[in-house]
């Protein structure tokens, strides 16, 4: 009975799928207030993973647990925070010029003309920082859960 379930389930989420438009994948914050309590999130959020990597440190938490994934993890978070915060905040002193091409009223081409802009297109890959940082907490509690009693 729990075969013919789980291809009800997959037959509709495929059926459901098929039916779905166009998405694309472009946030916009909106006028100054959006973009402003969206950046003071990121804030409260690196505050919180540099308050975790402290207290891991000082916990002096083995090389060789799930921990240090954890650690790990939090740091990487830490960085793509500042990251994505430099990206936010930029983006808005861009000239609308540097950006060329349009595909579906968003930009296809970037030109880069100084370093803050360098490290601005850089910085639109922070997605590989979260991914890897993802990884490393999936990694983490897999080995936790894995080791019992690791977590107490």
């Amino acid at each position: 009975m729990m075969k013919n379930l789980d291809w009800k389930i997959a037959f509709s989420v495929l059926f459901f799928l098929c039916l779905s438009g166009s998405a694309e994948a472009t946030q916009v914050h909106g006028n100054w207030e959006g973009l402003t309590s969206h950046l003071i999130a990121h804030l409260i959020f690196f505050a919180s993973l540099i308050y975790l990597c402290l207290r891991l440190y000082q916990g002096r938490t083995s090389v060789h647990s799930g921990w240090s994934w954890i650690f790990l993890s939090a740091f990487l978070f830490a960085v793509w925070n500042v990251q994505t915060f430099y990206v936010h905040v930029y983006r808005e002193y861009l000239s609308p010029y540097a950006f060329t091409g349009l595909e579906h009223n968003l930009a296809v081409g970037f030109q880069v003309h100084s370093l803050p802009a360098l490290l601005y297109y850089f910085g639109r890959f922070d997605h590989v920082l979260f991914l890897s940082a993802l990884l490393c907490l999936l990694y983490g509690i897999r080995f936790m859960l894995h080791n019992d009693g690791e977590l107490s």
